[in-house]
């Protein structure tokens, strides 16, 4: 570490925002502009200036990912594919990229953007920008990245003040400096009086402090300043405080308890952070270039016209605009009819728009020309499953997932939908648990990858492992539908744990059971044990009792009828559950709150509708259990 004085240091901040990133614009009838490529191991630059500021913004980003994984113990610092950097040359290549930003008067105009996706990351530099640190909200963003890669939950204080101590990132001609600190925000932080470091600690994303502008500057600062003096104040360091409270974290603790946990005296903290912000000189960490990643592997090409359209319509789909994506890809096709990815993206794109046959159409296509694209294979499986509400046969849903998995092992998505696959079949249900579990480690960020797991151990009956799980998703859940979700699940657990014990208790001895004069069947009405031999067979449907105990909450994906017979699909959670009913009209239907519905809805109207369903469980059958009851949720 070396020492840092803060009066030589002294600069203007940027506007730190996220900003989603339009792509580019129409084809142009002038001749095309040249681009080049300039790929090292992990990450992609396409640019249209020139070779050598490509080459170094490449290298920054290699350089930090390697003090990731190198000097702060990060153990995955890769998404499932490399990130795609645009380096524009001037103002007037970002312009059009972005053109709302140019389009309204006094519109802010950033010189750079983060666009991150489950699919893919994207990020957006203008290089002639001017500024002391001009990539700080990149390197922002790109902890947030790798943070989210790694951790299921961070509370915002340390999520944001942990960014911004990367984001203070700059580099010399031999080194790279990280934790410099922001003179902006010390300068804040010495006329504003700090937040009590236990309000602090309970800032969440629906928070004021988080969200309203005048307030979130000073949040941001003291986080800032906290994550600072924790990590590189000498005494702290010898500590380690912030890997106690993440250990604390990740044994359920809630932000404050953990802190408490790990911090102690929150009171003598704050006084010694308000001392801290004071100093007139702080640490940092310098790292020699040359013992690090300067040399990493480059390659540099020329990108095709068709290539370049085809790179500015994936980013265009992956923030959702479908207008915009549509002529580049056409455009690529049009340019070179013989590359898959335009076939992927228009793929998307008429299945977003519904038209299922051409997306279909599409991913054919492009599995013909490049049979090595492992997002094709996924989509064609997301494609067919969603059209078929997972019903009917599985094979080729589970041979192109399982071909995705093996061309990206590290592609979390494809793992989600296999456990979906797996658990409805008796052979490969302890299968699904490992698919479901490496979905969640792949992309420990993604709440409903989380939720998708406590689901699969409650339905393979490791309560006690569920029940630990939906506690940190409780104390994890960032928002109201985060909740909401963790509340299902806990409500699903306590549903299959009294069912478990129906089970025990049906399967006591006779005299045990009817001790007292009393008949056991009439207390608790007899239930299909999973695992029974004993089952119904199709000739002699079970009778279904009321008040089973056995419900899910989700939104209705299908609803098939066949005279009398219904079977419907459940998404839970992003998991697929089905549920048959002999007899529709034997189904009670009931309103929000609970009161028979006689104005139900009919079977082709029930799809995409949030019910909680009341099921009885069956065993031997392509479906959860017989439909008791539905009511609506909304």
């Amino acid at each position: 570490m070396t020492s840092f004085d803060l009066s030589k240091t002294f600069r203007i901040a940027g506007i730190s925002l996220l900003l989603l990133l339009p792509a580019c614009c129409a084809r142009a009838d002038q001749k095309p502009e040249a681009w080049i490529e300039v790929r090292t191991p992990h990450f992609i630059v396409a640019s249209n200036g020139n070779e050598k500021d490509a080459r170094n913004l490449a290298q920054h980003f290699e350089q930090i990912r390697n003090v990731f994984q190198t000097m702060l113990g990060f153990k995955r610092v890769d998404p499932p594919q490399p990130i795609l950097i645009f380096a524009l040359k001037d103002e007037r290549s970002i312009s059009k990229l972005l053109p709302e930003y140019w389009a309204e008067k006094g519109h802010v105009h950033p010189a750079g953007v983060f666009l991150y996706s489950q699919d893919a990351s994207y990020i957006l530099e203008q290089m002639d920008s001017q500024g002391d640190n001009r990539y700080h909200i990149l390197y922002h963003e790109y902890t947030h990245s790798i943070v989210r890669l790694n951790f299921n939950y961070l509370p915002p204080w340390l999520n944001e003040g942990y960014a911004e101590f990367i984001g203070n990132t700059t580099f010399s001609d031999r080194s790279i400096q990280i934790g410099q600190p922001s003179a902006v925000d010390l300068l804040l932080l010495r006329q504003t009086k700090l937040l009590p470091l236990d309000q602090l600690f309970q800032v969440t994303e629906s928070s004021s402090y988080y969200n309203e502008a005048h307030l979130a500057n000073i949040f941001y600062a003291e986080s800032w300043a906290l994550v600072h003096y924790l990590m590189l104040d000498p005494d702290q360091r010898k500590a380690d405080p912030l890997d106690r409270y993440v250990r604390y974290l990740a044994d359920g603790l809630n932000s404050l308890g953990a802190a408490e946990a790990a911090f102690g005296d929150l009171r003598q903290l704050q006084q010694n952070l308000q001392k801290y912000v004071a100093q007139e000189s702080y640490f940092h960490l310098e790292i020699n270039l040359e013992e690090e990643t300067a040399g990493a592997q480059t390659t540099v090409r020329s990108i095709p016209r068709g290539e370049v359209e085809a790179l500015q319509g994936e980013m265009e789909y992956s923030r959702g605009r479908s207008d915009l994506a549509e002529p580049l890809v056409e455009a690529a096709i049009k340019d070179d009819p013989q590359l898959a990815s335009p076939y992927v993206t228009l793929g998307m794109l008429r299945f977003r728009a519904g038209d299922r046959s051409a997306a279909l159409d599409n991913f054919s296509k492009a599995i013909s020309l490049d049979t090595t694209n492992y997002h094709v294979h996924y989509d064609r499986a997301a494609l067919a499953m969603s059209s078929s509400g997972l019903v009917g046969d599985d094979t080729q849903f589970i041979s192109d997932l399982e071909k995705t998995v093996a061309l990206n092992p590290q592609f979390a998505p494809a793992y989600s939908l296999l456990a979906q696959l797996y658990i409805r079949q008796p052979k490969t249900r302890d299968k699904a648990l490992a698919l479901a579990e490496m979905a969640a480690r792949l992309d420990p960020g993604n709440f409903d990858y989380q939720v998708a797991l406590g689901y699969l151990l409650t339905d393979l009956d490791h309560l006690d492992d569920a029940r630990a799980l939906a506690h940190r998703l409780g104390v994890a859940a960032k928002n109201e539908n985060e909740q909401s979700a963790a509340h299902n699940l806990d409500e699903r657990i306590a549903s299959r744990a009294d069912y478990d014990q129906r089970i025990k208790n049906s399967q006591l001895p006779q005299e045990s059971s009817t001790q007292g004069g009393s008949n056991a069947s009439e207390d608790h009405p007899p239930l299909v044990h999973r695992g029974d031999e004993d089952t119904a067979t199709s000739d002699e449907q079970p009778e279904i009792p009321p008040n089973t105990g056995a419900y899910a909450i989700g939104a209705i994906v299908s609803a098939q009828c066949t005279g009398t017979e219904l079977l419907l699909v459940l998404d839970v959670a992003n998991i697929h559950f089905r549920y048959h009913a002999v007899d529709t009209s034997k189904i009670m239907y009931l309103d929000a709150q609970g009161h028979p519905d006689n104005k139900h809805s009919s079977c082709g109207d029930l799809r995409g509708q949030r019910i909680k369903l009341e099921y009885q469980p069956v065993q031997g059958k392509d479906w959860e259990g017989e439909v008791v009851s539905i009511r609506r949720m909304n």
